[in-house]
């Protein structure tokens, strides 16, 4: 588990990488999971970023299950975060479409809209917003 000081620096680290939506495509539609980012994808990073800038004192089996979690807990939120500022329910799916954010790619951003529009995912939002 990090702590101190450096566990600021990681998860501040982890929220410029979460954002990234070249490195951390938006429109898998969890975190991990069947139809999430494949978690070799996730080590291929862990080991290619993370481990290049910071020195873990733990076993790297703990320093990536932290890693993974900070990341996917950053990334939820980054795509809420565009979710709550980009839905606007008097449009259309396909407007919603149209107001590709700046710095999104068309087609991740449509991707993100199709599954965010799907009425399995608006009835779990709707469940989790009542929680």
């Amino acid at each position: 588990m990090a702590i101190g000081e450096g566990q600021g620096v990681l998860a501040g680290y982890c929220g410029i990488l979460a954002t990234d939506n070249n490195l951390f495509p938006i429109n898998f539609e969890r975190w991990s999971g069947k139809t999430g980012i494949p978690n070799t994808y996730f080590l291929e990073c862990f080991k290619e970023i993370l481990q290049l800038r910071f020195c873990f004192k733990t076993t790297e089996a703990i320093a990536q299950k932290y890693c993974k979690l900070t990341l996917g807990k950053k990334w939820a939120a980054h795509r809420q975060r565009l979710w709550n500022e980009f839905y606007d329910p008097t449009k259309t799916k396909d407007q919603i479409i149209c107001n590709v954010p700046t710095g999104i790619d068309r087609t991740q951003w449509a991707h993100f809209v199709t599954y965010r529009l799907k009425p399995e995912t608006m009835d779990i939002c709707k469940k989790n917003k009542e929680n």
